[in-house]
């Protein structure tokens, strides 16, 4: 179970897709997620169902619809790196003149952890 409470957590928090069986359970069509779950998963779904039911905010389950809806909204906060064109959970805004002033980027610019981290050890 804690496999799938790590699954739901990241689709909750960051809008990652889950695999197949739990789309269906998300979307809220328990044949189809019945059809798609291992026997494992076929004898935990009452107690899935239920994990999302009290859980999970009621606007990111329960249709095709509202799932997309968020997935859709959550993927939206990703920003791209200017840098690496990557698209990343941990991009920031960074300000720093001095930086900028070397790269001749003005005001600020928009970096993954990775690439700022490695702009500093460049100067």
């Amino acid at each position: 179970m804690q496999e799938i409470k790590e699954s739901l957590k990241r689709y909750v928090d960051h809008g990652i897709e889950t695999g197949s069986f739990l789309r269906a359970v998300l979307e809220n069509n328990l044949s189809e997620a019945f059809s798609r779950a291992d026997y494992i998963n076929q004898t935990r779904l009452h107690e899935i169902v239920r994990y999302v039911y009290n859980h999970l905010p009621a606007n990111c389950w329960g249709s095709e619809e509202k799932v997309k809806n968020w997935l859709n909204k959550e993927s939206s906060k990703f920003l791209e790196c200017e840098r690496c064109n990557r698209k990343n959970a941990t991009v920031q805004e960074r300000i720093d003149p001095y930086l900028f002033a070397i790269e001749g980027i003005e005001d600020s610019c928009t970096l993954c952890e990775d690439c700022f981290e490695k702009r500093e050890l460049e100067i």
